[in-house]
């Protein structure tokens, strides 16, 4: 038996919550494009479009080519979901186990706001009390107990007359208390903070408890905060902030000590042990110097695989858990790591079962919450089918691509053909030099990518947040490369300007940002087709992909029938944000605001020359 144990709430930001509300109420359902029977509205493809960092480097208020860009990529995205539909990819391990994760973020989301957020008010006279204590800051030092008859002993004394600095200085805490402690409005637990605010200057509390055990403060100053510039509204905008994040807290509690007062799942002990053994062996042979500066470790892909392959097939269809009724598999837990991400650090086997046990915990809890949205049938409202759509749409779509580019065979003759074609001729090789930052965090990606919109350096930006070790220093620079080897990233980067940075791309090995500072064409070095096997065949894999891409898009095209409405595309003005923005969710997960779509354009104009043949 787990027992269910409390968790500390990821409050969403509400302000982005009604963002998120707001942009995607629709006026009226015009038509951009059609795809089959799948129309794509205007306001998705704007609100897509606007939070897709990446299609367009202009500043201008109406970006017809970003747009341009933009929407023949989502139209690709369109026909590879639809092909991948056709032909069964619905029923992948990615779609039965990886997806469903972010189908269920929107279920708990819009719990959340039915239990949660709907039920958080803040009064403008607590505005006014919490604006009165914002603006100022205490300095303070304390004496502290664990003995609570000590502390009362020493409370005796100030009372009497004993002067406070005597008692303080002559104890152990007041080694730490050289300069005063600095308490400012909104960083403490409310009643706290309430409390300090209460105290007159150089007169000593009366003891307060805490976890950590007595305290008794003495106030030292009250300094008024001198103005940092910002206004009236923003001042008042961020004690509400705070406010609401405090109520938010209280009743979320409550909700939770009633939700799950009666909540018991039982567990698979020995299947619990059998995972922990595989994860255990993993961290066992991590090299410490191949760990980034948090010296934290994300399981891979590889990983994942390489457990589910040596637990075996029979293992991984074994039930872990059932709730309410439903069993879950082992392998649809170690799947949701795919999504949510294993971390530790190299450590003893104690604290990475606990680690274990805790993500165990976890995921129950939030099945549960999960079940409850559903029982509620909430996946019927339009906002939430509407989010879960866009992103099943987006995991079809890449599951497809991949297998189109992993069904390219290479053989010796198909090379030796290459070879003759083209050894008369001058072989052009475009090489690139790439600056990344790497990161398993979405915080990092949104970070970097605010930080480089105030200008910020990105070689800079690279030593501080990227996680690989051997280039940081070099603020992440790849070298020159063949942009074939780049795979993706190449693919990317062969269209942008020298100087142009795009992100995020979803990796294998996490969030790739990157910007392209260098591009040159060389003739390859003109050897025998032996010594030059090699590097023939990753060029040959790497045009050979593009333009199978090409060819079955523009093949979908036709068979789908795909029309834009060229008047919307070109008349509605907007602009690309060039902002990436996480979601956060109620009850706790985070995901991009929307799907990072990687640019896909060339198939178009083709299509459109090969629909105007008779």
């Amino acid at each position: 038996m787990i027992s269910l144990l409390k968790l500390k709430v990821l409050i969403p930001i509400i302000l982005l919550s009604n963002f998120f509300t707001n942009t995607l109420h629709a006026q009226d359902e015009k038509v951009i494009a059609t795809v089959g029977t799948n129309r794509i509205l205007l306001d998705e493809f704007k609100f897509r479009f606007e939070l897709t960092p990446g299609f367009s480097s202009s500043n201008k208020e109406d970006d017809i080519e970003g747009k341009r860009n933009f929407l023949f990529t989502l139209i690709a995205e369109y026909l590879w979901a639809e092909e991948a539909k056709e032909r069964g990819f619905d029923t992948s391990l990615v779609m039965r186990y990886t997806f469903p994760v972010i189908a269920k973020m929107y279920l708990r989301n819009e719990l959340w706001k039915r239990e949660i957020e709907s039920k958080v008010s803040v009064k403008e006279s607590e505005i006014k009390s919490a604006i009165e204590k914002e603006k100022f800051t205490l300095r303070l030092n304390f004496i502290h107990s664990i003995d609570s008859t000590e502390i009362f002993s020493i409370s005796n004394l100030l009372r009497k007359g004993a002067d406070f600095d005597s008692l303080f200085l002559s104890r152990e805490e007041a080694k730490l208390q050289t300069i005063p402690l600095e308490v400012t409005f909104g960083k403490l637990d409310e009643n706290l903070e309430d409390f300090l605010y209460s105290l007159n200057r150089n007169i000593t509390s009366i003891p307060y408890k805490k976890s950590e055990g007595w305290f008794i403060y003495l106030l030292r100053d009250k300094v008024e905060n001198i103005s940092d510039g910002k206004d009236v509204k923003q001042r008042i905008s961020n004690v509400k902030s705070i406010l609401t994040q405090r109520k938010t807290e209280l009743v979320y509690q409550q909700f939770y000590k009633n939700f799950f007062a009666s909540k018991r799942v039982e567990t698979n002990g020995d299947l619990f042990w059998s995972l922990f053994d595989k994860i255990h062996l993993i961290y066992s042979n991590i090299k410490t110097d191949s760990l980034q500066s948090t010296k934290s470790y994300k399981l891979s892909i590889k990983d994942i695989k390489d457990i589910e392959a040596s637990l075996g097939t029979d293992t991984l269809t074994m039930t872990f858990m059932t709730i309410e009724g439903e069993n879950i598999s082992i392998q649809e837990f170690i799947r949701n790591f795919v999504f949510e991400g294993f971390y530790s650090e190299p450590t003893s086997e104690n604290i990475l079962s606990a680690k274990l046990n805790q993500r165990v915990k976890n995921f129950i809890e939030l099945e549960l919450l999960s079940k409850e949205a559903e029982r509620r049938g909430f996946q019927n409202l339009p906002e939430v089918k509407n989010a879960i759509d866009r992103w099943k749409n987006f995991y079809l779509a890449e599951e497809f691509r991949y297998s189109m580019a992993d069904s390219i065979q290479l053989k010796n003759n198909d090379l030796e053909d290459y070879y003759s074609s083209i050894k008369n001729d001058s072989l052009i090789q475009v090489k690139i030099n790439l600056a990344e930052i790497l990161t398993d965090s979405l915080e990092v990606v949104e970070k970097v990518l605010n930080e480089l919109t105030k200008g910020e350096d990105f070689s800079e930006l690279a030593k501080k947040y990227s996680k690989v070790i051997w280039n940081r220093n070099d603020g992440g620079q790849l070298g020159l490369l063949p942009a074939s080897a780049l795979g993706e990233k190449g693919r990317i980067a062969l269209q942008l300007s020298v100087g142009e940075v795009y992100g995020p791309l979803k990796t294998e090995t996490g969030y790739s940002i990157f910007k392209l500072l260098e591009k040159s064409e060389n003739d390859i070095e003109r050897k025998s087709f032996i010594d030059n096997v090699n590097q023939l065949k990753q060029e040959m894999a790497y045009r050979k992909i593009e333009q199978f891409l090409k060819d079955k898009t523009i093949e979908y095209a036709q068979k789908y029938n795909v029309k834009v409405n060229d008047n919307l595309l070109y008349n509605t003005q907007m602009k690309n944000l060039k902002m990436y923005i996480i979601q956060y969710i109620g009850f706790g997960g985070r995901l991009p605001a929307v799907p990072s779509t990687s640019p896909f354009i060339k198939w178009y104009d083709e299509y459109l020359k090969q629909s105007e043949i008779p």
